[in-house]
């Protein structure tokens, strides 16, 4: 069985989200949604977007991960902050 890596949701811009989903045959302001829940909720999970329909959420959870990328490295100054 051939399993695709999922995308990071936060690589997208906001038209290329509303395209994925219009592919979808979503309607225009879902994108719109997802956004705000993302970007003005701080919100990294598709089952907590409550005003989005359970087989949207289950496809974007599908689809795409929705996580802050890794550290990779911490620098402190010479005052420790």
């Amino acid at each position: 069985m051939v399993t695709m890596e999922k995308a990071f949701l936060l690589d997208l811009s906001l038209e290329e989200l509303a395209a994925e989903l219009r592919a979808w045959g979503e309607p225009a302001y879902r994108a719109r949604q997802v956004w705000e829940w993302v970007w003005r909720h701080l919100c990294l999970d598709f089952g907590a977007m409550t005003n989005l329909p359970l087989p949207l959420r289950e496809a974007l959870a599908e689809r795409f991960r929705l996580a802050l990328p890794p550290v990779l490295a911490r620098e402190q100054d010479e005052e420790g902050t």
